[in-house]
């Protein structure tokens, strides 16, 4: 039996879901859900492992880089230069894009959540929520 496949591929858009994840680390899950980008994998920590949320930006191939400038620099502006709190990372995985993480000691997870939504929420930040119009990066 042949595979019939389809004459133009359907347009895929981002939409919010219900998932399973660790209860800890669910306020930063959440408050990354404001901003176009997919969870791929979260961990809430324990004493010796860092909170983490593995995620892929969805706003278009090639603004990867910009997109994750400006999540840093707002994020930056939320939060007292002096403490650590967070550390975001950015990688590429061979051919399937750019992955950005960030993690946090799991006591802080809920201060590092609330660092996100007021980030997510800064009118300089490049994004493309749910259907909203972009908002250009502005100095």
């Amino acid at each position: 039996m042949s595979r019939v496949r389809p004459r133009r591929p359907h347009r895929e858009i981002a939409v919010k879901v219900n998932a399973m994840v660790d209860a800890g680390i669910a306020p930063l899950v959440l408050a990354l859900s404001n901003l176009p980008v997919w969870t791929l994998d979260s961990c809430q920590g324990r004493k010796d492992r860092p909170a983490r949320v593995v995620f892929r930006y969805l706003g278009g191939e090639g603004r990867e880089p910009l997109f994750f400038a400006c999540l840093a620099r707002a994020m930056g502006r939320k939060c007292d230069y002096r403490e650590s709190l967070y550390r975001i990372r950015l990688e590429w995985n061979s051919d399937a894009g750019p992955l950005g993480t960030i993690e946090c000691s799991p006591k802080d997870i809920e201060r590092v959540a609330d660092i996100v939504r007021a980030a997510s929420n800064d009118d300089r930040m490049t994004s493309y929520p749910h259907g909203r119009e972009r908002r250009g990066l502005r100095n």
